[in-house]
């Protein structure tokens, strides 16, 4: 893959965290829009308007569903160029650190009980589960891991290949035990 079309995956994935963290999903466009000036002029908006949530269950699983993507994102602008070519390199050290940073907080999006509703894929009930909260915690703890070891390669030059398939490795691992598939 060329430089470039590394270089557009990478802005692509910052766009999309900053737009995650910055407008909740679902939300109605904002009648009112939002004038934004800077050096580039000026530029009207229309923004999403705050989402309501029906319960907190609700709100905790849209928060992880972005989340979840999020990390996706990360993940595909670091396996879209796997060189060790310097410019690569450089788009992947900011990538890497940002996927272990939120590979870290992942306990923290499983916290309120929020299964995905019945028929939708998304998380399982089973995560909540008092028998099985110690496995839970050996997976996401196992992935923070790879995804620090995947940082530390990227940054020192190591087999980011093999650090790749570490990370993706425990998504599946997880996934395949915790996340239900749509029906």
């Amino acid at each position: 893959m060329k430089p470039s079309t590394i270089k557009k995956h990478a802005v692509t994935g910052v766009i999309a965290l900053v737009c995650l963290a910055a407008f909740p999903a679902r939300g109605q466009d904002n009648p009112q829009p939002m004038s934004l000036e800077g050096a580039f002029g000026r530029f009207t908006e229309r923004r999403p308007a705050p989402t309501e949530f029906a319960s907190e269950a609700e709100r905790q699983r849209t928060l992880r569903i972005q989340y979840m993507t999020a990390l996706s994102g990360l993940y595909r602008v670091l396996v879209a160029e796997p060189s060790r070519n310097s410019s690569a390199v450089e788009l992947q050290k900011p990538a890497a650190h940002a996927l272990a940073t939120m590979a870290a907080q992942i306990p923290s999006v499983f916290r309120v009980p929020s299964p995905a509703p019945e028929g939708a894929s998304g998380a399982l009930p089973l995560i909540w589960d008092v028998t099985k909260k110690e496995e839970f915690n050996a997976l996401t703890e196992s992935f923070k891991a790879s995804a620090e070891s995947l940082r530390n390669t990227v940054g020192n030059g190591g087999d980011v290949r093999r650090a790749l398939y570490a990370v993706r490795y425990h998504c599946i691992a997880c996934h395949s035990i915790y996340r239900s598939a749509a029906k």
